[in-house]
């Protein structure tokens, strides 16, 4: 499902479940694969994923060294945590959402969505 922007997401949801995440290592500056393609950031690779993968409204917000990201359905957050696993497993309020979770987002992970999308790394 296509991405919300994320003062659009808010002002339609009061309620939500919340993922922060730092990002991954980033690639070296004009990075390509073995076809010669441009690698995505973490972020750009994230947000595919999450394109690719997610049934309902969400939204995704880079911070510094980091992004969150907000979905409105139980399927969905239980996808995100299957997929990449939370730091906790009590959510915390934080400035983006009552019930925020940690999200492990690592360079393991970004080269894992990078591959399902495709790409062919050294």
């Amino acid at each position: 499902m296509k991405m919300k922007k994320y003062d659009v997401f808010i002002k339609e949801h009061d309620r939500f479940f919340t993922f922060i995440s730092s990002t991954p290592s980033k690639p070296k500056t004009g990075s390509v694969d073995k076809k010669k393609r441009k690698i995505p950031t973490p972020f750009m690779t994230f947000r595919k994923w999450c394109e690719d993968s997610l049934q309902n409204d969400w939204t995704q917000l880079p911070i510094n060294k980091g992004f969150v990201i907000n979905v409105t359905n139980k399927k969905d957050a239980d996808l995100m945590v299957n997929k990449f696993t939370v730091t906790s497993s009590n959510p915390e309020k934080s400035q983006y959402g009552e019930n925020s979770y940690g999200l492990n987002y690592n360079d393991k992970k970004y080269i894992e969505l990078l591959q399902i999308q495709g790409f062919e790394l050294y």
